[in-house]
Formats: C-alpha cells, structure tokens, sequence
C-alpha cells in the first residue's frame, strides 16, 4: 500500500474532498513533496489546480515550475498552471504573451482556456483570429470564441452569441445563452425561448435562468 492510498485501497484523492480538505492534506509540504503530486497522473482538474496553488505559495521555486508547465504537454497540469498563474500574473506582459500563443494550441481545452482567459483580461487585439476560430471543429474552442466575445467585444457580440444558440452541439448552446443572459440582452428574449425546450437538460436549465432574468430587467426597464 502506499501514502497515497487508504485502508481500502483507494487513493486518498477521491472528488469527494472539499478544498478545505484538500489544503489540509497538502499545508507544509515542501516544494519537493509539492512537485511529486503534481507529477501525479490521472487525478481530477481540482486536485493540480489545489497543487497549483500550494506551489504558487512556496514562491520563486513553485512559480518557477507553474511556468515552465506551461510550455508541457500534461494537459491537466497545464490547465491548472495557467487558471492560478492567470490569478496572480493576469496583468503581466509576459504572461499575457505566454497566455496568447496557448490560444493557438493544438489541445482544444488548453486553446480554450486560453481563449477565454485572454478575453477576461480584456485583450482586444487578438479579436479577428479568435473570431476566425469561431467555426472550429471542436465545441469546446466554439464555446470559448463566444465567451471571449462577450467579455472582449461586448458591444459588438450578439449577432455570434444568437447564432451560437443554435450550435449543434450544447456547451456551445448554454455558453451563447448565459453570455446573453450576462450582458442584459433583454432583445434576445425571443431567440433564447426556444431552448427551453432544449434536448439538453444544462442548457434547458440555462435557458429559463436567462429567460426569467431578462423578463425581470426588461420590465425593470419598462
């Protein structure tokens, strides 16, 4: 049996654990003991971002290995690199550039979180590319492009955000209705309706949130 396992068997890391827990079990480790876990395989997105945020604490040499992730391959860790790096390094030009050439990744996931990322900084020159991207194959960088343009191009996002209500696929779908949902588009009413009768419970779920949210502020309005 090793540390890593309980009485049963089964590896101490279960989902179960709340992140209170999490810290608990993982508080006064060294970075050494920090780097093995975060070489770990097959653990769950919470467990390398709870890692990720414990080696951020031990400073330069915990940071020091958060960034060289982000030029890896180990799509978890890279994932959760870039959401705490992103907390503590938004605004630095070097991180931003890093953060710039992920969104042309390869991985769709890292693409996507890049893309989303860049657009809750608010970085703006990036736009016709990503609006390029707004007809990739994979539904996870779909959804992002429109995230993106609701966060960086606000003004300008809601004929993509209605064509994306009828995406074929549904995170893009429940992405386009809470971005709408999210910018008071009170005149996307009519186009948002239909999904409540959605084939998929999120975005059914999505839709009457939205629909009730903006009935309540258009009459506000009114």
């Amino acid at each position: 049996m090793t540390t890593e396992e309980g009485a049963t068997g089964e590896s101490s890391w279960s989902e179960a654990l709340s992140a209170e827990e999490m810290r608990g079990r993982l508080a006064g480790l060294s970075t050494a003991e920090l780097v093995a876990r975060w070489s770990a395989g097959d653990e769950y997105d919470d467990y390398y971002e709870a890692v990720a945020r414990e080696l951020y604490e031990q400073g330069e040499p915990g940071i020091e290995v958060l960034t060289q992730e982000l030029a890896g391959r180990r799509v978890p860790q890279l994932r959760a690199a870039l959401t705490v790096l992103a907390m503590h390094q938004g605004s630095e030009v070097a991180f931003v550039e890093k953060v710039k050439l992920l969104a042309g990744d390869s991985e769709p996931v890292i693409a996507g979180d890049a893309i989303r990322l860049l657009g809750s900084l608010g970085i703006t020159e990036l736009g016709e590319r990503i609006r390029g991207m707004g007809d990739h194959p994979s539904p996870f960088v779909r959804a992002s492009v429109l995230d993106y343009l609701a966060r960086a191009e606000p003004e300008s996002a809601y004929p993509a955000l209605v064509q994306g209500l009828r995406d074929s696929d549904y995170v893009v779908r429940e992405t386009a209705v809470d971005a709408l949902d999210d910018l008071d588009s009170t005149e996307s009413i009519s186009a948002i309706e239909p999904l409540l009768e959605d084939p998929h419970e999120d975005v059914r779920l999505a839709a009457r949130t939205a629909v009730d949210n903006l009935r309540d502020r258009a009459g506000s309005a009114g």
